[in-house]
């Protein structure tokens, strides 16, 4: 996994769950979210709707950390400070 698809899967689960693992990974997908497995525990990344093409997974997943409030607390809001958010 390259590194900024990592680091948009740890802003999600942060996102998402409130929880902070830079060891997350992803290790199953769906066609309306990602199942994510960090130390302790798996979680289910929810997309906004459902994706039917590769472009649109990565759209969806990209949007998640960026559409919360939290972005800028999460860890790609603080690896990417002048990333706007829309």
């Amino acid at each position: 996994m390259d590194e900024e698809h990592s680091d948009t899967t740890v802003a999600t689960l942060k996102s998402q769950h409130g929880t902070d693992d830079k060891t997350a990974k992803m290790v199953h997908t769906t066609i309306d979210g990602d199942h994510l497995q960090t130390k302790t525990k798996l979680f289910f990344i929810k997309f906004s709707g459902v994706c039917h093409s590769s472009e649109e997974y990565k759209d969806a997943l990209v949007a998640i950390p960026k559409n919360t409030s939290n972005f800028k607390n999460s860890y790609l809001g603080q690896k990417y400070p002048n990333r706007e958010v829309v």
